[in-house]
């Protein structure tokens, strides 16, 4: 955008990235209820750039399934596998390592490095 003949107005990459990633972060296909994973999935092939095409291409052959011959394979690991959309709505942990649960708990309340002597 050409404001003047001295300024010239241009958008950051890096912060739109940044922002994309945080929107996938917080609106990931785990998070979506199980019926609606394939349709999540097909709404964010269209609306993403090729930077995105790698973690897509990876999703598919592992979680989605590909499409072949106008069906979709069976994928690496079933896509409750990795679902958290119940848990969510019971309140339960997203981990499955109740340690590294209780430590991201504890964390905000300890100080970095605790010993049993201090």
């Amino acid at each position: 955008m050409l404001l003047d003949k001295f300024l010239i107005i241009y958008g950051c990459y890096f912060h739109l990235y940044q922002s994309l990633w945080r929107q996938v972060q917080n609106k990931a296909l785990p998070f979506l209820p199980i019926r609606d994973i394939i349709e999540g999935f097909k709404y964010i092939s269209e609306n993403s750039t090729v930077n995105f095409v790698p973690i897509l291409n990876y999703f598919e052959l592992n979680n989605i399934g590909r499409i072949k011959q106008g069906e979709r394979s069976k994928p690496r690991f079933d896509i409750a596998l990795l679902n958290v959309n119940e848990r969510v709505h019971l309140n339960l942990p997203l981990r499955n390592n109740d340690v590294e649960s209780w430590h991201s708990r504890i964390k905000p309340d300890a100080r970095q490095n605790l010993t049993v002597s201090k």
